[in-house]
């Protein structure tokens, strides 16, 4: 039994032991079992960074329906205030209509 696990790990390298634990490696004919595990390591890299700049991309639409929604609610309180003020105008010249005969423009 020694002598079968002493020929095993003398003509095989620790690489060769990484990539039979490895989640997943994409060996191809021709390529070492290194150049595999390097190849295995950049494409999990790479999916982290994909979906790092996913996430960064949902919290910026997320901010910016945010901030559209905030300009929203500004947009319809400036709206109210133009309408109760153009009826506050409206009012005031029927009060000095009504009190004093004639129109004083009071804006």
């Amino acid at each position: 039994m020694f002598c079968f696990f002493f020929f095993f790990f003398s003509f095989h390298s620790i690489s060769f032991i990484e990539a039979l634990t490895a989640r997943r490696h994409y060996i191809r004919r021709g390529q070492t079992i290194y150049e595999g595990l390097l190849i295995t390591k950049n494409a999990e890299k790479g999916r982290k960074d994909e979906e790092r700049e996913e996430k960064h991309l949902l919290e910026r639409k997320q901010a910016s329906r945010e901030k559209n929604h905030r300009l929203e609610i500004k947009q319809q309180d400036t709206q109210v205030a133009i309408y109760t003020s153009k009826t506050a105008i409206f009012t005031s010249n029927i009060h000095s209509i009504l009190m004093h005969g004639s129109l004083k423009v009071t804006y």
